[in-house]
């Protein structure tokens, strides 16, 4: 009985755990380990952003073929344009974050694409439609001068621009950023729409110089419209800033007899209120009551929608509307501005904090996603020198129509 005890005593003292060495055996082990899977795992994080990332220009391009199939109804169809090409596909993407690439600090922490570059010109194709909401048959429609809907203000997204040739053709164009509005000396609750009246009819020197109107934002939910002076001078053709009275139908609030910024006419200086929203691009802003809150995204989509280009990650060829869709060039890519010019100057773009040689652009290990006109979505190594749309050979290679 006692023999039992002392072996029963002896395999409990052998069980008491590691010794020291044993202990130091495994936690080198364990450290020899992480070291050889920290860098796999590093480059598969790194990998699975690149493809999130060509997931992200290659939604840019179907929703720029969304954007074209839309465009293609309207006379004339507008063009895809690389200024502001972020707001243009806007309507056809559900999640604004598609816009900043993983490898960045707002792709990072998922914060959605910011309004950026508020001069930058943008279309869409609602803003080339003739006529707009309660506008059905208002060519023939003339008006008293002034604002005839004191008791209930006009909105603003109802307004429109109707263009009077004197020819038998009129055309509204809506009093927003558009094909024929360009917007102008932006700034919080106030921005310019200079307006080229000739777009229609097919010719026009496109300077967008003939008719300018100021928005300011009153911050009550309404807004005032002025006509301001511009440098050319008289407009080409009347034009009377009109919308829906009560009864449904166009009265003219700017104009008088022969149109605004004209001899006979409403003459800069000329105010009108209008409800909101303050801009008919972006609904969620301004032009709210400041007692209350508006929301910072438009319903069904992720994310501010800028009413210029968006602070993207990306950039889209300037060349986009003769590569667009037919052709093996490239369409956009990772980059340091939205878009991609064969003036710019790679040597100048931004490094890595770290003084290295690599281009952020180059994002994803040394590579960079580009997306081709055709849809597709590469990787590339990127370097000052290579797809530099300064260099004659990559301009004709990668960048211009032929």
């Amino acid at each position: 009985m006692i023999a039992l005890q002392s072996q029963h005593d002896a395999c409990r003292a052998r069980r008491r755990g590691f010794s020291l060495v044993e202990m130091m055996i495994v936690a080198g082990i364990v450290a020899v380990l992480v070291a050889l899977l920290l860098p796999t795992l590093g480059k598969a994080r790194a990998k699975a952003k690149q493809t999130d990332c060509a997931s992200q220009l290659h939604q840019i391009y179907l929703a720029s073929e969304s954007w074209r199939v839309d465009a293609e109804k309207q006379t004339p169809p507008p063009f895809l344009t690389a200024n502001g090409w972020g707001t243009m596909l806007a309507p056809y993407v559900t999640d604004l974050r598609i816009y900043n690439c993983p490898e960045t600090a707002a792709g990072a922490t998922g914060q959605a694409a910011t309004p950026k570059d508020k001069g930058d010109t943008m279309a869409t194709p609602g803003g080339t439609t003739p006529g707009t909401s309660g506008t059905p048959g208002s060519s023939g429609s003339s008006g008293t001068g002034g604002n005839p809907n004191q008791q209930q203000q006009p909105s603003l997204a109802d307004a429109y621009v109707e263009i009077d040739p004197h020819n038998g053709n009129k055309w509204d164009v809506p009093i927003k950023e558009g094909p024929w509005f360009q917007k102008k000396n932006a700034k919080p609750g106030y921005y310019e729409l200079w307006l080229e009246d000739q777009g229609f009819a097919g010719g026009g020197d496109k300077d967008f110089k003939d008719v300018a109107v100021a928005v300011q934002d009153n911050g009550d939910g309404t807004c005032t419209l002025s006509i301001i002076p511009i440098q050319k001078g008289l407009p080409g053709y009347d034009s009377y800033v009109k919308a829906p009275g009560q009864d449904g139908q166009p009265k003219t609030i700017f104009g008088g007899p022969n149109g605004m910024y004209k001899a006979g006419g409403d003459q800069p200086g000329k105010t009108a209120s209008f409800s909101g929203p303050f801009d008919p691009n972006d609904p969620t802003s301004g032009s709210q009551p400041t007692s209350g809150s508006s929301g910072s995204s438009t319903p069904g989509v992720v994310g501010t929608v800028g009413s210029a280009d968006a602070n993207a990650d990306y950039g889209m060829n300037a060349n986009v509307r003769e590569v667009y869709g037919n052709s093996d060039k490239v369409l956009a890519m990772d980059y340091t501005g939205s878009v991609v010019k064969t003036t710019d100057d790679w040597s100048k773009a931004p490094f890595t904090q770290n003084g290295g040689a690599r281009p952020v652009f180059a994002r994803h290990m040394g590579y960079a996603n580009l997306l081709y006109a055709d849809g597709s979505v590469r990787p590339a190594p990127v370097s000052a020198t290579q797809f530099n749309p300064t260099s004659g050979d990559n301009a004709k290679v990668y960048w211009n129509p032929k």
